[in-house]
């Protein structure tokens, strides 16, 4: 248990910060960006998060297509990303570093997984 505890620590530490680095990294492993923005006092937001990420989904069915960014609203904004509802998913394309798709509020667990999937088989030739 407390190995589990520490390599889910590494996981949360080791997510990308919104650099050129994180660019760099997808067009050199072929991925695709995934930007969760959040609040911190949305519930659906820490509902996503500890299905997605927390439970281990991200790490065995999304970690080999993407790079994880987590992103809070107001720095989202800041950076021009027009979010309005929380959580927000951008998936963003490492070479024209565009928005491929925006998709806003929470999503159950398998359609999310499979529209992520669905995106990225569209998006991996151009990568």
């Amino acid at each position: 248990m407390k190995l589990w505890l520490a390599l889910m620590c590494v996981v949360s530490l080791g997510m990308a910060s919104m650099t050129e680095a994180v660019f760099e990294k997808a067009r050199q492993e072929k991925k695709l960006v995934w930007v969760f923005v959040e609040l911190p006092t949305c519930p659906w937001c820490a509902k996503m998060h500890k299905e997605v990420v927390e439970s281990g989904v991200y790490a065995r069915a999304l970690s080999a297509s993407y790079v994880l960014v987590r992103m809070e609203g107001k720095e989202a904004r800041e950076l021009g990303f027009n979010v309005a509802h929380f959580p927000t998913s951008l998936l963003i394309h490492p070479v024209s570093q565009k928005v491929v798709e925006l998709l806003p509020g929470y999503m159950k667990v398998e359609d999310f997984v499979e529209y992520l999937t669905l995106v990225y088989d569209l998006e991996k030739d151009g990568l």
